[in-house]
C-alpha cells in the first residue's frame, strides 16, 4: 500500500502478513536485506526472526527492524502483522540515532521515534482492514517526522542512484554527489546503515536475484547484473546475503514472500523494498531555496 503523497520517498510502503490464526502450522520465511521496517504484531504467533547467521528471538509486540546487510529469518505459528517499510530519508526524519547503531538489529521501536501514540496496538487491532492500517500510519508517522537538514538533499541523491542508475565504483558516486570519501562513507552509514561499497553490493545482488525469481526458467548467468564477473562471483553474494546457494533458496517454500513481491511490484513499482525507486521530482535534491 502507498504512504499518503506528503510521505512520499520517506515511507517505501505499508504491508498486511497473515499467517494464519495463532496455533496454525509452523510458517518460515526468509525475508530479504533492505531498509528499515516498523512492525506491530497483532495477533502473536510466537513470531521470531533473525539475521542470517544469528539465533531466532522473539520480536517486540512495537518493534523496529534496523537497515539489513543480510536476509532475515521469520518463524510463527500463525499470526497477524501490519508494517511500514521506512527509506533512508525516512530514517533521517525519523529516528533520533545514526542508522548504522541499527543495523541488523530487530528492537523496541519507542526510544527511537517521537512518540508511539497511546492505544496504537488495540487501534490496529479493532480495523486491520489495509485501508485502516494505511491511514494509521500516514496519521502516526506524519506527526513524528522531524525537520529536513542539510545534508537531506545528498541523502536523496544517494538514494536515487542505488536503484536509478549502475553505478559500480564508489568514485562514480563521490563525482555525482560531489561529496569526499569519507563524507559519502559517514552518510551511508548515518542514513542507510551500511557502509557505500556494501550498499552497491547489495543493490547489485538484490536485483540479480530479483530477475532470477521472476524468470527461474531462463540460464541464471545470463540474466543476473552485468556488473558481477561471472555467476560465481553472484553465487558468492548470495551466500553471504542470504546464507545458501542461489539454486537452495530458490527451492524453499516461501509462499509470503513470493506474494509480497508480487503484489509490491504492481502496487510500488519494485519487487523488494531494497529496490524501491522513489520519484526523483519528489526527492529533495536540491538544497533549500535553489
Amino acid at each position: 500500500m502507498r504512504p499518503a503523497p506528503s510521505l512520499e520517498g520517506l515511507v517505501s510502503g505499508y504491508h498486511v502478513y497473515c499467517a494464519g490464526p495463532p496455533g496454525s502450522p509452523v510458517w518460515q520465511e526468509l525475508f530479504f536485506p533492505g531498509w528499515s521496517n516498523i512492525r506491530l504484531t497483532l495477533e502473536d504467533g510466537g513470531w521470531h526472526c533473525a539475521p542470517v547467521g544469528e539465533p531466532m528471538r522473539p520480536v517486540p509486540e512495537i518493534a523496529l527492524f534496523g537497515p539489513a546487510s543480510r536476509g532475515v529469518h521469520s518463524r510463527s505459528t500463525g499470526g497477524l502483522m501490519v508494517g511500514a517499510g521506512i527509506t533512508p530519508l525516512g530514517w533521517h526524519r525519523l529516528f533520533r540515532v545514526p542508522a548504522h547503531v541499527l543495523t541488523d538489529c530487530i528492537v523496541p521501536l519507542s526510544p527511537h521515534i517521537a512518540h508511539v501514540p497511546e492505544g496504537l496496538i488495540e487501534r490496529a487491532r479493532h480495523d486491520p482492514s489495509p485501508q485502516a492500517i494505511q491511514q494509521l500510519f500516514d496519521e502516526w508517522l506524519t506527526s513524528c517526522l522531524r525537520p529536513a537538514s542539510p545534508v537531506a538533499p545528498s541523502i536523496a541523491g544517494l538514494f536515487s542512484r542505488l536503484t536509478h542508475s549502475d553505478d559500480s565504483e564508489l568514485a562514480d558516486l563521490q563525482t555525482v554527489l560531489d561529496l569526499s570519501a569519507s563524507q559519502l562513507r559517514r552518510l551511508a552509514r548515518n542514513h542507510f546503515g551500511l557502509p557505500p561499497k556494501l550498499l552497491l553490493r547489495r543493490t547489485r545482488f538484490l536485483k540479480s536475484i530479483s530477475s532470477i525469481i521472476s524468470m527461474p526458467d531462463t540460464n541464471w548467468s545470463g540474466v543476473i547484473d552485468q556488473r558481477y564477473f561471472d555467476y560465481a562471483h553472484f553465487v558468492r553474494d548470495c551466500q553471504e546475503f542470504l546464507g545458501m546457494a542461489p539454486s537452495k533458496f530458490l527451492a524453499l517454500d516461501r509462499p509470503m514472500t513470493r506474494l509480497s513481491m508480487m503484489k509490491r511490484a504492481e502496487q510500488l513499482g519494485a519487487p523488494l523494498q531494497g529496490l524501491h525507486r522513489p520519484d526523483p521530482d519528489l526527492l529533495p535534491l536540491q538544497p533549500a531555496g535553489n
